[in-house]
Parts: C-alpha cells; sequence; structure tokens
C-alpha cells in the first residue's frame, strides 16, 4: 500500500517533473497513471524504485503534460495535478511585442 502522498509540482516548459511516493512493504507494484490512463516507461517517461520509494519523471514537459498523476498500489492511490507553464522566452517576447504596440507613435 501506499504510505505517501503524491505532491503537486508547477514546472516550466522544457522542465523535469519527478512525482515520489512510497510504498509498504518496499517491493510492493505500483501502477502510474496520467489523467487516469496508465503510463509506461519510455523516453518522456522514467520509472524507478529504491527501496520502499518510487519515482515517475516526466522529462522535457510540454504543455499538454499538464494533468493530473495517480499512484496506485494495491487498493490504495495517491494523484496530484501536474502544472506546466508556458516557456520564458514566449513570455519575454510576448511583453517586448505587447511594449512595442502600447508605445505611443512619434510626432
Amino acid at each position: 500500500k501506499l504510505i505517501s502522498e503524491l505532491t503537486p509540482l508547477t514546472v516550466h516548459e522544457g522542465d523535469d517533473a519527478t512525482f515520489r511516493c512510497e510504498v509498504s512493504p518496499p517491493d510492493a507494484d505500483i501502477t502510474w497513471l496520467r489523467n487516469g490512463v496508465v503510463v509506461t516507461p519510455g523516453p518522456q517517461l522514467e520509472m524507478t524504485q529504491n527501496g520502499s520509494s518510487r519515482t515517475l519523471t516526466v522529462r522535457s514537459c510540454r504543455l499538454e503534460d499538464a494533468g493530473t498523476v495517480t499512484a496506485r498500489a494495491g487498493g490504495t492511490s495517491t494523484s496530484a495535478r501536474l502544472h506546466v507553464r508556458g516557456s520564458v522566452l514566449m513570455e519575454t517576447k510576448q511583453v517586448l511585442f505587447l511594449n512595442l504596440f502600447s508605445q505611443p507613435w512619434p510626432c
């Protein structure tokens, strides 16, 4: 069963997000889900275990990776939200664009 809760995470686009929980007994199997769908390891998803600790890492997060991550072990589960913020570069370009067009025209 799960003996700790997942913590909500907010990351910037392109950063990794790592969800962590503890299970008992240490050899307990865990199932990870994203938005209710079971996930398997791949280039963007890394699952690790170390003793009773289990982690799911979402590599190079994209805006569409935002959602709910759930860990299930036995009859227990825990969920947390993943929030992904747009890249700082994009926000800077938008601010520059807005500043450019909000300036009065020279006479």
